[in-house]
């Protein structure tokens, strides 16, 4: 008889404790909860539970160094993340039927595997884990609390408390919710238009609350995708920190990255390179943060122990990291195929050497190949990026000393291109790291003392490697994104490396891997962290405005909110939007959750299909006979059409039927 394996009472209290902050999290965004949309919530964490431990299990076999809660929910929600990701395009059965099967199979298979044991190798009782699991989900709500409730009423206006990258993240979420098998997933820019490959698993459990439990992409945006990606990070840099350094300092590391303040809050004035703004703004770089961590703590454990499989493992989470955020896999790539050939126990010199050589020139290879796909961006490491992006990061400095000094210092290289890249490398390890770059420098004299050099260098080699892509890449020109992304953004992973040392190896140098030794210590550092949570709690407040920039929250008018509710409401999902302005029709397109006929977005991304569709829209405005305005439409199976208060659209006086609905100027049109 099949018996069902026992949970730690600890690990089930946390577990319930996750669900519950979840649920809270959702209650604010959507303003209720449906039993639907509560079991969709509590099933996350869950089924990240029963994944990350069949993981564990069977990948890292119980592997002690990797044995806890953090690493488990972490690889669980990026191993649901793929999994859900590679069924949404195979199946077509929808994001919601696809997770429930992903998490039927998962607990099977752990009922399967755990029923012999009690669930989990980890040690019973209130330890490191408990804590960070605890304080962690408290953090980052402290940091989302604006986000949580995402639209605002005042007056004739609607606010939207997120920053204005959002609609196109809420249109993919729907988008996805709505897919039932790859080729019905279009590109943002159009209904019908293929969508092109692109990083885009950290959407499907957010498609699948929304397909599942009814609930509005803006809602499953603001109460799952964003907060839990902060939540994922965390926990992934619990479990990097746990297999270098051990679960006490893991503690200290993990919290110190939501609980520290970064650079710009420090003061340093650079917004751009804004560590808790960046991963709210786009939130799939959480969710990238974790699978990079992942990488680093399966290949530091691999290398500790002289397990290849682990080696395996860990180049597997490359992958998963390019499935997550693009910018990060080619931020790490190229170190995590060669970490092992650096560090891995027993091998010989010349073995190392071999294995050096052999992988860089495969990596050249598949670099030069790559460049020869359109849809991969421009990687090409011959410095002529610098001009430009340096000139951006100086103008995106807030007046001051730094300000006037690198000016300075820039005017003065002129055309000598290494002063101005060793000028800029300064200027970007001030704004990207503020005070920690400092103290892990203090930190590093005795680290050479105790740790193996892969400890001690792992975070030195991060930001060399981000701070030559900064200076030395080329722009992309190809309009894949914004020309300086893989310039800019693995600065987040720089600045998570070096804060996650800088707090693990701070605790270990006074406590080792042990709880505080006396009573008085323990106040001490529960004290210093429950005072620390002032920092989510103070610099949470604006974060989604880049209130540095002098940017307030976004106000839409109420007709504008009103009228895409109206369509939401009265709407199939397979159904066409459109409105003349199609440089904001993606704000029309993600309240109502309809896809648009044509949206654009000024050159990034944007497929050559596009351009036809733009070009019969600008003829559309130019018609009077109703009777070509009704063909036009059912020729594009157009159903939905916004005239907003101003717009020139000479047809709509003489379609010969009043607007389906009307508000503060704003008229809907049904076709």
């Amino acid at each position: 008889m099949l018996t069902m394996p026992k949970m730690r009472l600890g690990q089930l209290l946390l577990l319930a404790w996750l669900g519950g902050v979840l649920l809270l999290w959702q209650y604010l965004a959507s303003g209720g909860l449906s039993f639907s949309e509560s079991a969709f919530t509590v099933s996350i964490p869950l089924g990240g539970y029963f994944l990350g431990d069949l993981f564990l299990k069977f990948a890292l076999q119980d592997n002690e160094r990797l044995d806890n809660l953090p690493a488990r929910l972490a690889c669980g929600i990026i191993l649901a993340d793929v999994l859900l990701y590679v069924s949404v395009l195979a199946l077509p059965f929808g994001p919601a039927l696809d997770w429930g099967l992903i998490f039927v199979a998962a607990l099977i298979g752990w009922v399967l595997a755990r029923r012999s044991s009690s669930g989990s190798s980890s040690p019973a009782g209130i330890g490191p884990e408990a804590i960070f699991l605890f304080l962690a989900p408290v953090a980052v709500t402290f940091w989302c609390r604006e986000l949580l409730s995402p639209v605002q009423p005042d007056g004739p206006v609607v606010v939207i408390r997120a920053w204005q990258d959002i609609y196109s993240h809420v249109c993919l979420i729907a988008d996805f919710a709505a897919s039932r098998g790859m080729g019905t997933i279009s590109d943002l820019h159009g209904a019908g238009i293929p969508s092109l490959p692109y990083h885009q698993a950290a959407y499907m459990l957010s498609a699948a609350l929304v397909d599942g439990a009814g609930v509005s992409a803006l809602a499953a945006y603001a109460g799952l995708m964003v907060p839990l990606g902060l939540l994922v990070a965390a926990c992934a840099g619990y479990a990097l920190a746990a297999a270098v350094f051990g679960r006490w300092p893991a503690l200290a590391g993990g919290l110190a990255l939501l609980l520290l303040p970064d650079a710009v809050q420090q003061g340093a004035g650079n917004p751009f390179l804004g560590y808790q703004w960046m991963q709210q703004s786009a939130p799939a770089c959480g969710y990238g943060l974790a699978c990079a961590a992942l990488v680093f703590a399966l290949l530091h454990e691999a290398c500790r122990a002289g397990r290849y499989r682990l080696v395996a493992f860990g180049w597997l989470f490359v992958a998963f990291t390019l499935l997550h955020k693009a910018q990060f896999f080619f931020a790490i790539a190229y170190l995590a195929l060669i970490f092992p050939s650096l560090f891995l126990a027993g091998l010989s010199t010349r073995h190392r050497i071999l294995s050096l050589l052999l992988l860089t020139g495969i990596y050249g290879v598949v670099i030069a190949a790559s460049q020869t796909i359109p849809s991969v961006p421009v990687i090409r490491l011959d410095g002529s990026g610098l001009m430009s992006y340096s000139r951006l990061i100086l103008n995106n400095q807030a007046d001051g000393f730094l300000q006037q000094i690198f000016t300075a210092l820039f005017a003065n290289a002129a055309g000598n291109w290494p002063y101005r890249a060793a000028a800029f490398v300064l200027l970007l390890t001030i704004v990207t790291f503020g005070a920690h770059a400092l103290v892990y420098l203090v930190q590093v004299r005795q680290l050479r003392r105790t740790d193996d050099r892969r400890v001690w260098l792992f975070p030195l080699l991060v930001a060399a490697f981000y701070l030559a892509m900064a200076a030395g890449l080329a722009l992309d020109d190809r309009q894949l994104g914004t020309s300086v992304e893989l310039l800019h953004r693995p600065f987040l992973w720089a600045y998570f490396v070096m804060v996650l040392w800088v707090g693990a190896v701070t605790y270990r140098r006074f406590f080792r891997d042990a709880p505080p030794a006396t009573m008085g210590a323990t106040l001490a550092l529960a004290s210093v962290a429950l005072a620390l949570l002032l920092v989510p709690a103070t610099f949470g407040t604006g974060i989604q405005t880049m209130k540095h920039w002098g940017f307030g929250h976004q106000r839409l008018p109420a007709g504008q909110i009103a009228a895409a509710n109206f369509i939401r409401a009265n709407s199939a999902r397979g159904d066409l939007v459109q409105e003349g302005r199609t440089g904001i029709c993606v704000i029309l397109s993600a309240l109502c959750e309809r896809r648009a006929f044509a949206i654009t977005t000024s050159g990034a991304r944007e497929p050559a299909e596009l351009g036809v569709r733009l070009k019969a829209l600008e003829e559309l405005n130019g018609l009077r006979d109703a009777r070509l305005v009704e063909a036009f439409m059912q020729q594009h199976s157009i159903r939905w059409y916004v005239i907003n208060p101003g717009d020139q659209v000479p047809w709509a006086d003489t379609l010969g039927r009043p607007p389906v609905f009307e508000s503060d100027g704003y008229r809907v049109f049904r076709f």
